[in-house]
């Protein structure tokens, strides 16, 4: 029998699956539209797609693995890798302007990556919690606690609407707060991996550990700039980095 709340993380799943393809389909739908309107489409870089298909392919495998381990990691790795699509927002964020629709909308597009990012890296975070065996047991309360307090805190960032960065987002009005959360959690989730190696007596959450700061460079990379220059080996990194962590946990729990 499956547990009700393993069928609810199960559903959880799959929404998120829904999700992101129904985010493919307005990508797509809004690079056609722009084409044939004559309209500023180029900024609707490819890059983006591209990252929505990781995102859709990574979190397919994904689901696999936790069917098979219910594994709390993966789980959570799931839900940041879920965090990316809204990071094709970014590319959306230029249709208020070329459309003169309200520049609220452009507020709301621009809050949303930051609201994703944070909630990404939440979960990245609460992955590496369960890593050194935290036993909360009520999922599907602490999604949704994540999902709120990411909200919030996307809520209250000073954004400068006067100025817009590389990503095609309003910038930070005060980056800082942002800065000290974003690397406080990074290097804490880094800590907990590096601990579960030796709490739970196994050397492969050391290279958990690194794949979790190839995920960490990686999003950051693909943040920074649509330069392929940089966005390409942000992506590379993300691959990796997805790729490394669910091995070794699959090995871990499954001696695959």
């Amino acid at each position: 029998m499956i547990s009700s709340r393993l069928k609810a993380q199960r559903h959880m799943l799959l929404a998120g699956f829904i999700f992101n393809l129904l985010l493919i389909v307005i990508f797509l739908i809004a690079k056609y539209l722009l084409l044939h309107g004559g309209l500023l489409f180029e900024q609707l870089h490819p890059g983006l797609l591209i990252l929505l298909l990781f995102s859709l392919f990574a979190n397919m495998a994904l689901r696999n693995l936790y069917i098979k381990t219910s594994s709390l990691e993966v789980f959570f790795l799931f839900l940041f890798l879920l965090s990316l699509t809204l990071e094709s927002l970014r590319g959306l964020a230029v249709l208020p302007h070329s459309l003169n629709a309200p520049l609220y909308i452009r507020n709301i597009l621009s809050r949303s990556v930051y609201w994703g990012r944070v909630f990404g890296l939440l979960c990245l975070f609460t992955s590496s919690l369960y890593g050194v065996g935290f036993k909360y047991s009520n999922h599907s309360a602490l999604v949704i606690a994540l999902l709120l307090i990411s909200l919030v805190l996307g809520s209250i960032l000073p954004l400068d609407i006067t100025a817009t960065r590389g990503e095609l987002l309003y910038k930070l009005g005060d980056s800082k707060g942002y800065m000290f959360l974003s690397y406080t959690l990074g290097l804490l989730l880094i800590i907990n991996f590096l601990a579960a190696a030796f709490i739970r007596l196994s050397k492969r959450f050391l290279i958990i550990a690194l794949a979790g700061l190839l995920l960490l460079v990686g999003r950051e990379l693909v943040f920074s700039t649509l330069e392929p220059l940089f966005f390409l080996p942000g992506l590379v990194l993300l691959v990796l980095g997805t790729f490394i962590f669910s091995r070794q946990i699959g090995v871990f729990y499954l001696w695959v």
